[in-house]
């Protein structure tokens, strides 16, 4: 009886002993992992033989955005000239919690009756002027859509960590900011002309904040886990890291 007690205390130690070392195991390789993927983003610093290659623009590949509490929300919202996500913009508006931020824009489309019912803008293209009617039909300054574009840019960089909230923004007003900014999608058209990857996950490799430079200069610093270390922690899938890794491949070649 003593002997099966000892036995079954052994049993227990040893059991007790391989779940620590898995723990550490496990421990550990989240720490190889999380180090590889900042040397992936940071690039080697002090290295002696870093390759300068003038055509990117950027150091540091972005991490996958966490809330801190430190955030200065924004709320934003925007008026078109229709309802298709191609549509001009014919008024921007922010709101900061202070601040507010109002421009109209001269279209370059006639906004639709439809739509004009509902925002109250209309736009006479004869003499280049914009209303906001009502009870009086009230001429409104409008302006440039790359004028007001980048006072709003220079807007919301003023904050603290801005983040954008607004109702149905994802699906609306961000497609047509992204439409009306040559911003990071540009960047992926070799790659979606050549059938790599879809322009759906290009928006959203620019959405996530990477351009082709950030991805190219991980593929240079690591070879495919290189991607692999950037793309999963963006929420990307091995099939993506593939059709990258072999677009750079050959592009090298």
């Amino acid at each position: 009886m003593e002997f099966e007690r000892i036995e079954s205390v052994n049993r227990l130690g040893k059991h007790s002993q391989l779940l620590i070392s898995k723990e550490r195991l496990t421990i550990k390789s989240k720490k190889l992992k999380d180090n590889q993927r900042e040397s992936v983003k940071e690039g080697d610093t002090y290295g002696g033989e870093i390759e300068v290659q003038e055509y990117i623009d950027t150091e540091t590949i972005p991490s996958k955005m966490k809330f801190e509490g430190e955030e200065s929300v924004v709320v934003f919202d925007l008026e078109t000239t229709g309802l298709s996500r191609k549509s001009d913009i014919t008024q921007l508006a922010a709101f900061d919690g202070t601040t507010v931020f109002n421009e109209y824009v001269s279209p370059r489309e006639v906004i639709s009756p439809k739509v004009s019912e509902i925002t109250g803008l209309t736009f006479d293209f004869s003499c280049d002027q914009m209303y906001h009617h009502g009870t009086f039909c009230k001429p409104v300054k409008s302006r440039d859509i790359q004028i007001v574009l980048l006072e709003f840019i220079d807007f919301i960089s003023k904050k603290k960590k801005p983040i954008l909230f607004g109702h149905n923004i994802a699906s609306f007003d961000i497609p047509i900011l992204m439409n009306k900014l040559p911003l990071l999608t540009d960047s992926y058209i070799p790659l979606i002309r050549a059938s790599r990857i879809t322009k759906l996950t290009a928006r959203r490799l620019a959405h996530s904040g990477l351009c082709l430079k950030h991805l190219q200069l991980a593929f240079n610093r690591d070879s495919e886990n290189g991607l692999k270390s950037i793309l999963l922690e963006h929420g990307f899938n091995a099939k993506t890291v593939t059709s990258f890794t072999k677009y750079f491949t050959c592009t090298e070649e």
